[in-house]
């Protein structure tokens, strides 16, 4: 059944990807993009160059690249949930005024 008003959820799940997309705009959130990224590269040159047989540092080296990715697939992950939303709600409003299945 298409509905012709966002539902509370849907519009906090909208609020938050906007909140998100302003936040990565601002001073703050380019910069832990910027130090995440930076830390990232420093992080895969000594994944590189670390001994294959020292799993320990290996899985160290991992799980700090695991937590620089973590943050930054939250916040695509609350995009690009805003976006379903909106694309979804948009669909079936757009189907109800022409006739469309």
């Amino acid at each position: 059944m298409n509905q012709d008003r966002l539902t509370d959820e849907q519009k906090a799940r909208i609020e938050l990807g906007d909140h998100v997309e302003a936040f990565l705009k601002t001073t703050v959130g380019k910069y832990l993009a910027k130090r995440a990224e930076d830390e990232r590269g420093d992080l895969l040159e000594q994944l590189a160059d670390t001994d294959p047989y020292d799993s320990k540092a290996i899985a160290l080296l991992q799980r700090r690249i695991q937590v620089l990715d973590s943050w930054q697939q939250w916040f695509g992950e609350a995009l690009a949930d805003a976006d379903d939303v909106e694309r979804q709600f948009l669909s079936s409003n757009v189907h109800d005024v022409t006739g469309g299945t």
